[in-house]
């Protein structure tokens, strides 16, 4: 690169801090200019006043100066924006793949396959915020609705009465449909755009060291009689529950917005 390139990009860089050095410049020799004109520069060093504003044209200049080498160009700025705007994505995305992780090594525990998935949710307000979901099967991992009202579905209803498990949602869809409007409040609309056909579901509520329901985790089978509802409660009470909670309370700090897990998909 040229010299001549390194003083373009210097410019380009610092070119706001030039013009405040400038404008004070000018802002100064603006008040001597008139008595210059007339009675010449001797003023300046026989008068109080001459030697007061030379001096305060010193000081303002060189401190203006220190201040434009001081101050971070613009392009600079840019990219501290840039970067600590990749580290918060990094640091959301870190939150919800460890979740992801825990789920998975769950799902491996209780021989979960291509027809179950383990969703994670979180109880904010009168909503629930999914905070992360596995499946082995790529079409029932995908995230549907990421928020919902806590009055659908058996999230809720495990929030407020504990443990719920039913295993023989019928297959035939006019009856599937109904059975999810009636027993689980879920409207025809919503209904009709799941992409998992859950005929077993099972959801678990997750305290946290106050003894305050705080999350739910659901599982899931498209099959009748997935999965045992013994093994998956012998699961979680024998210590999963209490390892969900105390990782929901470390990763907290980190934990995104609602807003944020919505715009990507989570």
């Amino acid at each position: 690169m040229s010299r001549l390139q390194r003083v373009a990009i210097w410019v380009d860089d610092y070119w706001a801090q030039m013009f405040v050095v400038l404008g004070t410049l000018f802002w100064s020799i603006s008040g001597i200019q008139a008595s210059v004109q007339h009675k010449g520069l001797g003023w300046l060093i026989s008068t109080s006043y001459g030697k007061n504003l030379v001096l305060g044209l010193f000081f303002s200049l060189v401190g203006a100066i220190k201040l434009a080498s001081l101050s971070p160009g613009q392009k600079t700025m840019e990219a501290d924006v840039e970067r600590l705007e990749r580290e918060l994505e990094a640091r959301n995305k870190g939150y919800f793949k460890i979740i992801e992780d825990e789920l998975y090594i769950l799902s491996d525990v209780l021989g979960f396959g291509h027809n179950e998935r383990i969703s994670l949710y979180k109880h904010k307000g009168g909503a629930f915020v999914m905070l992360g979901r596995y499946s082995a099967n790529l079409d029932y991992k995908r995230r549907g609705r990421v928020i919902y009202a806590d009055d659908q579905g058996c999230a809720g209803r495990a929030l407020r009465r504990g443990w719920v498990f039913v295993d023989d949602i019928p297959n035939n869809e006019i009856e599937y449909f109904e059975v999810l409007r009636k027993d689980w409040n879920i409207p025809l609309e919503i209904a009709q755009k799941l992409v998992m056909k859950s005929r077993t579901i099972a959801a678990y509520p997750i305290v946290n060291s106050e003894r305050n329901g705080r999350a739910v985790i659901v599982f899931e089978s498209s099959q009748e009689r997935g999965f045992s509802e013994i093994k998956v409660l012998e699961v979680m009470s024998d210590g999963e529950d209490k390892r969900i909670s105390f990782l929901l309370e470390k990763i907290s700090e980190i934990e995104p917005s609602p807003q944020y897990a919505e715009d990507e998909g989570y």
